[in-house]
C-alpha cells in the first residue's frame, strides 16, 4: 500500500505523492521519518484508475505539491525540489 503525504488537482488529474509502506526489520520507521525513496501517482478523475506512476529519489514532505503551468513541482525530504512536466 501507499501512503500518500500530498496531493494536488490539475483538470481531470488528482496527483498524489508519498511512499510505499515496506517495513524493513533493521529500520522500521524509516519511511516515516523521511527515510527511503518516494512514489507519485496520477490518478483520472473520472474512473479512479491510475494513468501514471513513477519513483522519487526521497518521500514527499507532506504537503509539499504545487501544479503550475502543467507541471508538478514536489519537495522532497532530502532537500531537493522535483519538478515532473513537458520540457518546452
Amino acid at each position: 500500500p501507499i501512503r500518500f503525504e500530498a496531493f494536488a488537482l490539475a483538470n481531470n488529474v488528482l496527483v498524489g505523492c508519498g511512499f510505499e509502506v515496506k517495513l524493513q526489520s533493521s529500520d522500521p520507521l524509516a519511511p516515516f521519518e523521511g527515510r527511503g525513496q518516494g512514489v507519485a501517482c496520477l490518478f483520472s478523475t473520472e474512473t479512479g484508475e491510475i494513468l501514471s506512476k513513477f519513483g522519487l529519489p526521497s518521500i514527499p514532505i507532506f504537503d509539499g505539491i504545487a501544479v503550475a503551468y502543467g507541471r508538478i513541482y514536489m519537495s522532497l525530504h532530502n532537500g531537493s525540489i522535483v519538478c515532473i512536466g513537458k520540457q518546452k
